[in-house]
């Protein structure tokens, strides 16, 4: 190659070489690594800080979360019922015919006072027998007296002494008798005392005997069923009247086979009537009937209180019992959770004062906690009360940083 050739192509290689140094110094460079977002803490919602202040007038209180055996609500019906206990089947031990219905339905009975009076052929025969026995025994023991002192002078003999006492004490267990019959006959007392007070010497038997019977009340309460009208012959221990305590009712209540497990005597039930929503009645169970092969349910029974005596028997009846769950669960109380974002939140203590929100998975509801399955661990330390107000001031600080 001439000097002439070199000297025109040195020019080109050195572009050439150029051009090569260029393509290999742009092929050399590559883009920086992208760096990964490491998962911190602080990624999400940052923590709400209150001081003690703050704490106090919010009402925050911080519980730690646990597993218990969380109570369930039951939801029963039934429907109420006449308390047997409180309830009296008035009638008479002696037949006859009612004059006299004394009382109405719907009024109120205490104790002793008469609902009726009877027209009693075999009371006044009872009553005519004790006011014989009654003057026969007087005549008999003056006689006895009257021996007493003349055995004492030795004025008669000892024999007819006792043959005067052996009377005296037959014509005593006469009259016991006698006067027991009255008793039978439900006289009190003070009727048969005043019925003997009235027979005096020379008196008729005709004026004094009165074959009517006031039939009492044994109990206070109200009247709630009349079985005879004026003027119909009953027979004995037959009903009359019927009077029960509204006061205390029962309950009787459906509960299936599923949920009797968790059913107790004893257990509290929280009682709504439909005809009366607006009230509740509380009462507890103390009856678990057996179970019915056809309904697979048990008839459970709870005694209540129904001081205003609105809830009236065979008033269809809703009842809620707590039972508790049949394992353990980790629960928090219903207010702790809230909704953040459409999310459910709960704000985890990470020291005094300072809470994080930490988004939770609720599985189950129980009653007045939920069951928490995702989100939490057991120990942990949450707001329980107050979760509302962090909530506020999470979202006050989040629109903050926004503007």
């Amino acid at each position: 190659m001439s000097t002439s050739t070199v000297t025109i192509l040195r020019p080109l290689w050195i572009g050439l070489f150029a051009l090569a140094i260029g393509l290999g110094t742009a092929c050399s460079k590559t883009p920086p690594p992208t760096s990964k977002p490491q998962h911190v803490e602080n990624a999400g919602p940052r923590a709400v800080e209150l001081d003690a202040r703050q704490m106090r007038a919010a009402g925050i209180e911080v519980v730690t979360v646990a597993r218990t055996r969380p109570l369930r609500q039951v939801e029963l019906t039934g429907s109420a019922a006449y308390d047997e206990t409180r309830t009296a089947r008035i009638s008479s031990r002696i037949s006859g015919r009612v004059l006299e219905l004394l009382k109405d339905f719907g009024s109120s009975v205490r104790r002793g006072d008469a609902v009726c009076v009877l027209d009693s052929p075999e009371l006044g025969e009872a009553q005519a027998e004790y006011l014989s026995r009654l003057a026969e025994y007087r005549v008999v023991k003056q006689s006895a007296d009257r021996a007493r002192r003349l055995v004492e002078k030795k004025a008669i003999s000892q024999g007819e002494f006792l043959q005067r006492e052996g009377a005296l004490r037959r014509a005593e267990a006469a009259l016991a008798f006698a006067e027991n019959r009255l008793h039978l006959f439900d006289m009190s007392e003070r009727e048969i005392r005043h019925l003997g007070q009235s027979l005096r010497d020379g008196t008729s038997l005709h004026g004094i005997v009165s074959p009517e019977l006031a039939v009492r009340s044994p109990m206070t309460g109200t009247v709630t069923r009349l079985e005879v009208a004026r003027g119909e012959v009953v027979d004995r221990l037959q009903t009359l009247v019927v009077i029960s305590d509204l006061t205390r009712l029962w309950a009787w209540l459906d509960v299936y086979e599923k949920d009797l497990a968790g059913i107790r005597k004893g257990q509290t039930v929280r009682i709504v009537a439909e005809a009366i929503p607006t009230e509740t009645f509380d009462g507890k169970i103390d009856f678990i009937g057996e179970v019915e092969p056809q309904t697979r349910a048990a008839r459970v029974r709870v005694r209540l209180t129904n001081p205003n005596g609105r809830l009236l028997p065979g008033m269809f009846v809703r009842a809620t019992v707590s039972v508790p769950a049949a394992k353990e669960a980790l629960t928090v109380p219903r207010e702790a959770v809230q909704k953040v974002e459409g999310r459910a939140v709960v704000f985890r203590e990470k020291s005094p004062g300072r809470f994080q929100p930490v988004p939770v998975t609720v599985s189950r509801t129980f009653d007045g906690q939920l069951e928490i399955a995702e989100g939490l661990d057991e120990g942990d330390r949450i707001a329980a009360r107050g979760a509302f107000t962090l909530k506020g001031e999470l979202l006050k600080d989040e629109l903050g940083e926004e503007e």
